[in-house]
């Protein structure tokens, strides 16, 4: 083939300026009616507002902290996606099918995600038929736009790597697909740093050839930094990635932020994580400036504390992320009432 020196023209994909064949005329025409790159929009308003949404034929990388919502988000752009049209596939390696799909019942029906570990308890009969009917509009708006979600698990829950998985989803002609995450792949190389940058190269080579989006889930570190090996953000296009703070522990609302943004406009973005429904959506102005105003507050009050001013006791809080704040938890006065800081 062409990468190994084959003088076969077939293997080429060509965009010629010049000469009797030249074809760039017609590239020109697409690019100027917007057709010159295909997107599927992510739902995200922030971000498809500049961008208009994820283009085709490329890995998005979507970084956060443990337990910082990485699961709730791409559920969130899946559901999103699959409304647009696209048909999405999702290989959950943390989850079964069954347990995917509870978080899309929750989300879609504004029902606690731990209700539906004891439905027939804590779920009246008719608040269960409320939720099938919600459920099968859901399910006819997705068919409405032709879009198709897709949940995937081995059989046999053999381990695969990278390249086994895309092969498997290969029949299904997906135009997203999701891996969430990589470091429960298989590995393929004795150090884990390798196989996961290789994965991410393979990723990407199969989202030309299929003329899809592969988005690849990792782990960051409170410096959002990709965990285990960077390289997996060097072959990554586009890269999402957010810090899990005691602020959006607080207030549910974080930035997200593009480490890397080949193809689209490198835009920061906020959202608004509810895990109690695992939904995820765009934070409104206010959420925004209400988490900016009472995280300066926390630490202007904090500031004083230090610098031995004392406050009116009705000005004394406690909060118990305080660690993010400062070294040190704030302590109440015995016999001394408090109120929270929201």
């Amino acid at each position: 083939n062409a990468l190994t020196g084959s003088s076969k023209r077939s293997d080429l994909r060509l965009l010629r300026i010049g000469g009797k064949k030249s074809n760039m005329a017609s590239t020109l025409k697409k690019i100027l009616k917007g057709e010159g790159m295909a997107v599927i929009p992510t739902g995200f308003k922030g971000f498809d507002g500049i961008n208009r949404g994820i283009p085709l034929k490329s890995v998005l990388l979507v970084g956060g902290p443990t337990g910082g919502g990485k699961s709730a988000l791409v559920g969130q752009l899946v559901r999103n996606m699959a409304k647009y049209g696209a048909r999405v596939g999702v290989w959950g390696l943390e989850m079964t099918p069954e347990q995917m799909f509870v978080r899309d019942i929750s989300s879609t029906s504004n029902t606690k995600g731990t209700d539906f570990l004891a439905a027939k308890e804590r779920i009246s009969p008719r608040r269960r038929k409320e939720i099938f009917q919600i459920m099968q509009e859901w399910e006819q708006e997705i068919d409405r736009s032709s879009g198709e979600l897709i949940y995937l698990a081995d059989e046999e829950d053999n381990p695969l790597n990278m390249a086994q998985l895309l092969a498997a989803s290969k029949p299904y002609a997906f135009d997203v697909l999701v891996v969430d995450y990589v470091g429960l792949l298989e590995q393929t190389h004795k150090e884990q740093h390798i196989s996961l940058g290789d994965a991410l190269k393979v990723a990407k080579k199969w989202a030309d050839r299929n003329n899809a989006i592969v988005v690849v889930c990792a782990q960051v570190d409170k410096d959002m930094n990709v965990r285990y090996a960077r390289q997996m953000e060097e072959h990554a296009p586009i890269a999402w990635k957010w810090k899990w703070d005691a602020d959006a522990k607080l207030h549910g609302v974080t930035e997200i932020t593009m480490s890397k943004a080949r193809y689209v406009a490198p835009v920061s973005f906020n959202l608004k994580f509810d895990f109690g429904v695992m939904s995820v959506r765009d934070a409104t102005s206010e959420e925004v400036e209400g988490t900016k105003k009472k995280s300066e507050g926390a630490k202007n009050r904090w500031a004083k504390k230090k610098d031995g001013k004392e406050e009116d006791e009705d000005d004394e809080w406690v909060n118990d992320n305080s660690e993010d704040l400062d070294e040190k938890p704030v302590r109440k006065r015995k016999n001394e009432k408090t109120r929270e800081l929201v």
